[in-house]
């Protein structure tokens, strides 16, 4: 299956599993309906060791450097701590850059349906 391509030209969406129509709807209706509140911060410089910890303290991860940019995942689950993740960023100095909803795609979403129905 070729999600990108797939997501990009349709408007309605069927997923089967397991043999079983296990969904059928509009492309926005199923983005809308599988959207979590997962978020990407951007800072610019890097985290020490100690603000890496307090930051997992509240459900960072995937933390990724690329040039002067630090960027971290808060999942679903946690996103309520979102404002908490300023302090720590804040005391150790960092610029904040970014706060991204991160947008889920239809691969996503097929992962989610297929593997709820085992």
């Amino acid at each position: 299956h070729q999600m990108e391509v797939a997501q990009a030209l349709s408007d309605r969406i069927a997923i089967i599993a397991k043999g079983e129509l296990a969904v059928i709807d509009s492309l926005t209706q199923l983005m809308a309906a599988h959207q979590t509140p997962d978020y990407v911060v951007t800072v610019r410089g890097c985290l020490d060791e100690a603000t890496k910890l307090a930051l997992t303290q509240f459900g960072a991860d995937g933390f990724e450097l690329e040039g002067t940019l630090m960027r971290f995942h808060l999942p679903e689950g946690h996103s309520d701590r979102l404002y908490d993740t300023l302090v720590p960023l804040r005391s150790a100095g960092l610029e904040l850059v970014s706060i991204q909803q991160q947008e889920i795609n239809l691969e996503a979403i097929y992962r989610r349906i297929v593997e709820g129905a085992t």
